[in-house]
């Protein structure tokens, strides 16, 4: 049995008893308003055929149904009270559902908010890498600047290979320095 078709399965065989009753009081009105001679049989005649119009409209919707009137009725309540049964079992499953899908929406929440907030963290820390970055950076070119006032140019010392051979492990260190705070910066925490 197939949920969607059992819907509008349902939802027709509502509409035909619901035509049935309809035709039946309007057949009772008739008959109470018209003369007793010859209306009577008109009156049977036509609650008879809304009768078999109804049992045959069932006989459309209802599987398995038979050809006799009466097992095409006792057919048709079988059927709807399949309907009604698997109605009530698919609410439940239906509700089970969604409470474990709200379940795990709010888990799926409370993990993107530790994410956000560990972000953050990262983030300030980051920055604080950066600004630590920047003033190292400023001491590196302070210290640099202060040592070339203090050592003379290398014509004056005599000696421009010696000079040279100074600036570069000068300069090394400085690179070192300079190289290891980039490092920590790019690897982060």
């Amino acid at each position: 049995m197939e949920p969607s078709t059992s819907t509008s399965d349902d939802h027709q065989i509502m509409q035909i008893l619901a035509h049935m009753s309809q035709q039946q009081s309007a057949s009772k009105s008739k008959s109470r308003v018209a003369s007793p001679e010859g209306s009577y049989k008109e009156v049977e005649r036509r609650r008879r055929e809304t009768i078999n119009d109804g049992i045959n409209d069932l006989k459309k919707i209802v599987p398995g149904c038979e050809k006799n009137k009466g097992s095409i009725l006792q057919r048709a309540v079988q059927y709807i009270q399949q309907l009604k049964e698997a109605e009530g079992s698919n609410i439940e499953k239906w509700t089970l559902e969604k409470l474990l899908t709200d379940q795990s929406m709010q888990e799926t929440k409370h993990e993107l908010e530790s994410y956000k907030a560990h972000v953050d963290v990262i983030e300030v820390e980051n920055e604080q890498l950066r600004d630590e970055n920047d003033r190292l950076r400023a001491e590196v070119v302070r210290l640099g600047g202060a040592r070339a006032a203090e050592d003379p140019p290398a014509d004056a010392r005599g000696g421009g290979d010696h000079k040279r051979g100074h600036e570069e492990e000068a300069g090394g260190e400085e690179e070192d320095e300079y190289a290891r705070s980039d490092k920590r910066v790019k690897a982060g925490p």
